[in-house]
C-alpha cells in the first residue's frame, strides 16, 4: 500500500475505503487529501494485494469491500476499464460518485448514479458531492415504487394563464403549500390520476422527510425514468439555498429508489448557471412560469424531456 495513502486510527476504528478508477495520468492529491480529511483511505489498483489469484478477482475483492467507488473519467482517454470498474461497483451495490470533466458529457447517462462535471483537481466540488454521497446509505437496487394504470399525459392549454394568473396576484406572497397545491391543478390535468401528494417513502412518515409530489408517466422515458420526484421551493436565494435543495432532494431519491427529482421554485436571485455544474444529472431545476408556459402546448413529461434535453445535448429534440 502506498504510504501516501495511509491514515492512523486507533485499534478500535474501521478505516472507511474509496476505491478510485481514475487514469494513470490523473492528478489524484486534491483527492486524497479531501479523503484523508474525511477519515477514508485511497485505493487505486496498483495498490492491489497480489494475494489474489487473478487481477479481475483483486479488483472485484476490493472494489466490493470499499464504503465509496468514485469514478474518474478522462475526455481525451479511454475510459473502458473505469467503465468496468464501475460496472462491478454496481453490481456489489456500492455508494458511487462519478467524476466526469467539463465540456461535452462522456458517454455515460445513467440518472441514478450521482455525477459531478468537474476536474478532478476542483475541491469545492468534489467536496460537496463526497459529503452527499457518503451521507445516505449505499443504493439498493430493488424493484421500483408500484405504478398506477398509465395514462397518456396532455397540455392544460388555458388552465396555464388561470393559474400564472394566481401565482402573480400582485402584493399576495404565496406560501409553498399553496404553490404546491397550484402545481397540482396543473399536473393533474396534465397526468390524470398519476399525482401523489406528500408521498410516504421507504420508512420516512414525518412530513419533513417528504417530497411534495410524485409524478408517474411512463412517457418520462428510460433517461428520467418513472415516477419523478418534485420539490418545490418558493424562493432561492444563493448558493446555499441550492445546495440544501440538492441535498435534500438526493435524500428522497436514494430512499425511495427513485432515478430522477425537479425542483420547481417561483423565484431565484442568483444564477442557477453554476450550480448545474455541480449538480447530479438526474435533479433538475425549472422555475414554475417557465413550467405553466410551457404546459400551454406540451404535456408535463415533454417539457420535462425537453429540460433533460437541453441539458445533456443543449437542443430539445434528439
Amino acid at each position: 500500500m502506498n504510504d501516501s495513502h495511509s491514515i492512523v486510527l486507533s485499534n478500535t476504528q474501521r478505516m472507511r475505503t474509496c476505491y478510485v478508477a481514475a487514469p494513470t495520468n490523473i492528478d489524484l492529491s486534491t483527492i486524497t487529501e479531501l479523503l484523508t480529511e474525511r477519515q477514508m483511505q485511497l485505493i487505486v489498483s496498483a495498490d492491489l494485494s497480489s494475494t489474489a489469484s487473478t487481477l479481475l478477482e483483486g479488483l472485484v475483492n476490493a472494489i466490493s469491500d470499499a464504503d465509496l467507488f468514485l469514478a474518474v473519467l478522462s475526455a481525451n482517454q479511454s475510459n473502458d476499464q473505469i467503465f468496468i470498474e464501475l460496472g462491478i461497483a454496481v453490481a456489489k451495490e456500492r455508494r458511487i460518485l462519478v467524476l466526469a470533466p467539463p465540456g461535452p458529457l462522456p458517454t455515460l447517462d445513467i440518472a441514478e448514479i450521482p455525477a459531478i462535471r468537474a476536474d478532478a483537481t476542483n475541491r469545492d466540488a468534489i467536496g460537496f458531492m463526497l459529503d452527499q454521497v457518503l451521507e445516505v446509505p449505499p443504493r439498493k437496487y430493488r424493484a421500483p415504487l408500484p405504478s398506477p394504470t398509465p395514462q397518456k399525459s396532455q397540455p392544460i392549454g388555458d388552465l396555464a394563464d388561470k393559474l400564472l394568473a394566481q401565482l402573480d396576484v400582485p402584493d399576495k406572497h404565496m406560501t409553498e403549500d399553496e404553490i404546491v397545491s397550484l402545481l397540482v391543478q396543473a399536473l393533474r390535468k396534465s397526468v390524470p390520476s398519476n399525482v401523489v401528494e406528500s408521498p410516504l417513502i421507504a420508512n420516512r412518515h414525518d412530513s419533513a422527510s417528504r417530497p411534495d409530489l410524485i409524478v408517474w408517466s411512463d412517457e418520462l422515458g428510460p433517461w428520467i425514468g418513472s415516477p419523478l420526484i418534485i420539490e418545490v421551493k418558493r424562493t432561492l436565494r444563493g448558493e446555499k439555498d441550492y445546495n440544501e435543495a440538492i441535498h435534500q432532494t438526493l435524500s428522497y431519491l436514494h430512499v425511495s429508489q427513485t432515478r430522477s427529482a425537479v425542483i420547481i421554485y417561483v423565484s431565484k436571485t442568483s444564477s442557477v448557471d453554476n450550480v448545474l455544474s455541480l449538480s447530479p444529472p438526474n435533479v433538475f431545476f425549472l422555475d414554475i412560469h417557465e413550467l405553466l408556459n410551457a404546459m400551454r402546448t406540451k404535456s408535463f413529461a415533454r417539457v420535462m424531456i425537453d429540460l433533460r434535453n437541453r441539458r445533456v445535448h443543449g437542443k430539445d429534440d434528439v
